[in-house]
Formats: structure tokens, sequence, C-alpha cells
């Protein structure tokens, strides 16, 4: 409770002296609302992307135990749609104590803020060391393939994922211990964040490069190897359209990763120890450097979707589905269309054969498909009115079951002729 109590005397003195300023006050509200905003819609496409990548995992012909580096990249996009959530989550916590700090601490949002800030520094952290395990089996299967075998079995890469969750959890239980703790939460909050983290991230980003260089050129080599035993052609469909291309898809990731945080850590270390730049660099800040994080979890599902094999099969899948609905839903409208009575007129069209004419002339019984073909005819209720290029076969009151209208129609015995009547 003192801790809490701390806590909320500092952030309430702090915001209640920016307060006093109306000017500053109105300009940080509509910054707020300005990152709220982008924010959002950067979340939101995040999150489209990334569960559109996972539906396309599902979507896989091949099981996914012929490709555990999958549930990788399935890990990945669930990391990327949480850390965008608690993205989301942070920017809505500053708006709402530039809206009114005292309704914030009343409702003690200071924990939506705990979970907003840690919870991000935690999928970043396990988004990078994915990333970086993706690096370490390409290296494996390139580099000493005897070894690859055991190491991408199912229970080694949930190893790996478990490992991962493990590593970013325990790097980030002091920030959210120093968080809690109150008085020497903002110094030490902004040293592990800003230094540890950012240290630990770069170092996972330089051994993720390396462990990509060094595949790249063993690549190189085995094909260099591979021309001169099989031929040319063989060689580059073996090596370049397997390890290069997996490789350069890391190799994407990690880059994508490392640009879009480095910016954001150098910018927050710079705000807090030159105070003569945090004009300049709050508003770069709000309106740029803020939402670089979010938009790696955007572009991750896009750069592995558009360069993995089996993801992109998995989109096709999907498409071709989804054009067969289209097509089946379509037909079936039209079907329904051309055989459904109409309330106000009580006329409806149905599509006969010469054979089927004759047999109702004759008193028999026929199915009529909806499918148009040679003869038409126009009922009323229970009065058709038959006609046939081969010649007038005249008009009779048969009786008509319609109460299965999607295939076809059951014409039952006819019976005596009816008086003259043209044709609608």
């Amino acid at each position: 409770m003192d801790n809490n109590s701390n806590i909320t005397e500092i952030t309430v003195s702090f915001l209640a002296s920016e307060a006093d300023d109306g000017t500053k006050e109105d300009e940080s509200l509509t910054n707020a609302k300005w990152e709220l905003a982008i924010r959002t819609v950067l979340c939101v496409l995040s999150l489209f992307t990334n569960g559109l990548a996972i539906v396309a995992f599902a979507f896989i012909p091949r099981p996914l135990d012929c490709r555990n580096y999958l549930y990788l990249l399935i890990n990945l996009s669930i990391v990327d749609i949480l850390g965008s959530v608690a993205s989301f989550l942070s920017s809505l916590n500053y708006y709402l104590i530039k809206v009114n700090v005292y309704k914030w601490i009343e409702y003690k949002l200071q924990y939506l803020m705990y979970f907003a800030d840690v919870g991000f520094a935690i999928f970043y952290g396990v988004s990078a060391i994915l990333v970086l395990f993706m690096a370490i089996t390409r290296y494996i299967t390139v580099c000493h393939p005897f070894h690859t075998r055991l190491l991408v079995e199912k229970s080694r890469i949930f190893l790996m994922i478990a490992f991962a969750w493990a590593v970013a959890i325990l790097l980030n239980i002091p920030l959210l211990k120093y968080y809690i703790d109150g008085s020497s939460a903002t110094s030490a909050a902004t040293i592990i964040s800003d230094y540890v983290i950012s240290s630990f991230f770069i170092l996972v980003s330089i051994t993720t490069i390396g462990l990509c260089a060094r595949v790249f050129v063993e690549t190189r080599r085995l094909k260099r190897r591979m021309v001169m035993l099989y031929g040319k052609e063989y060689s580059r469909e073996i090596i370049v359209s397997t390890d290069q291309n997996a490789v350069i898809t890391t190799l994407l990731l990690t880059m994508t990763m490392l640009f879009s945080a480095l910016p954001y850590w150098a910018t927050a270390i710079l705000y807090y120890r030159e105070e003569d730049l945090r004009p300049v660099l709050g508003t770069v800040g709000e309106y740029f450097i803020k939402h670089l994080p979010v938009l790696n979890f955007l572009l991750d599902p896009i750069i592995y979707s558009c360069r993995t094999r089996d993801v992109k099969l998995g989109y096709g899948i999907i498409l071709s589905s989804l054009r067969r609905n289209i097509a089946y839903t379509r037909k079936r409208l039209n079907s329904r269309n051309s055989s459904t009575i109409s309330r106000d007129t009580q006329h409806f069209h149905l599509t006969f054969t010469d054979d089927d004419i004759a047999s109702i002339a004759t008193g028999g019984n026929t199915t009529v498909p909806m499918v148009k073909q040679k003869s038409e005819v126009v009922a009323e209720q229970n009065n058709v009115y038959l006609a046939s290029p081969n010649g007038d076969l005249g008009q009779h009151e048969i009786l008509i079951n319609t109460d299965n209208m999607q295939g076809s129609v059951q014409i039952g015995t006819a019976s005596k002729p009816c008086g003259e009547r043209d044709l609608d």
C-alpha cells in the first residue's frame, strides 16, 4: 500500500504541475489523441495480417510435423498480436492520463501501464529470440546437416519456444519490480528498459546476423560444389530456392526488428539525458519514433508470407476456397431466383424438354430440372400452359409439387385440358 501511494503521489504531483499551464495541457492532450489514433490504425492492421497468417498455417496441406519450423512462425505471429495489443494499451493509458489523471488514479489504471510497458518488452524480446532460433535451425541445417534431424524435432522446437518466453520474462521481472516499488521506479525502469533490455536485444540481433552471414557463405560454397558435380540447373533448384531464401527471410526479419527498435531506444535515451533536445525529440517521438516497434509487428507476417513456400501455399488454398464458395453461392442464388414463386403474382417459370411435355400431355409424371432447355412453361397456381417448338400441345390443369424448389420440381398427373388461354 505504501509503495502504491508513493508512486501515486509522485504521478499526481508531476502531472498536476504540468496541468497548471493550460496551453501545455491542450497541446499534450492533442498529441495523445494523435498517438492513440495512429497506434489504433497500426494495431488493427497488425492484428489482421497476423491473424490471416495464422489462418494460412491451418490451410497448409502437409502436416506441420513435416515442417516443424512453422511452429516458430506461428508463435511469432501470436507474439506480434500480443505486442500490438500491449502497444495499443500503452497509448490508451497515456491518453487516459492526459484526459484526467485523478480518474486514472481512482480506477487504479496504473496496472494497465504495468501490463502495457512490461508486456511490450516481453513480447518484443520473445520475437527477437524466436528469429534467433530460426537462424540457428538454418545454421544447423546447412553447416551441420547430420544434426538436423535431432534439432528440428517437435519436442526441440517446443523447448525453444518455452526457452524464448522464459528468458524474456526473467529479463523483464526487474522492470516490473521497479514499477511496483514506487519512488525509485522512474530511474530504475529507465535504466532497465533503455540500457539492459536494449543491450540484450542488440546482442541477439548481432548474433542472428552473424549466423545468417555464415549460412549464406556456406550455401555459396555448397552451390559451387553442386555445380561441379550435378550441373548449374540442379544446384540452383536445390540450394538457392531453399537455404538461401530462408536465410534472406530470417535476415529481413532481423533487420526489420533492429531498424525499428534502435531509433526507439536511441530517442528514449537522448530524451532523458539531453534536456535541450527534448522539444525536438518529443515531437518526433510522438508522431513517428513511438510507432516503429508496432510497424515491426505489422511487417513480420508480410515478410515471411511472401517468402515462405508453405505459407504461400496456404494463402493459395484460402483464395481457391473463397472462389469456390463464391461461385457456389452465386449458382444457388441464380437457381433460387429462377424457381421461386412470386408472392405478388403467383407466377413462376419452369423449363421442360419435349419428352417432359409429352409425358404431361399424356397424363404421366415427370421431374423437371431447373435448367433451361427447349421449351418453357408459365404456371399460375395449378394451371400450367404448355408450348413446344414442335407444336402446341394445349393447356392442361395439373398438380405441381413445389416443396423442393432448389434442384427440381415434381409434376403430378395431368387432369382434363383447360380452356384456351394465351401464354403470358
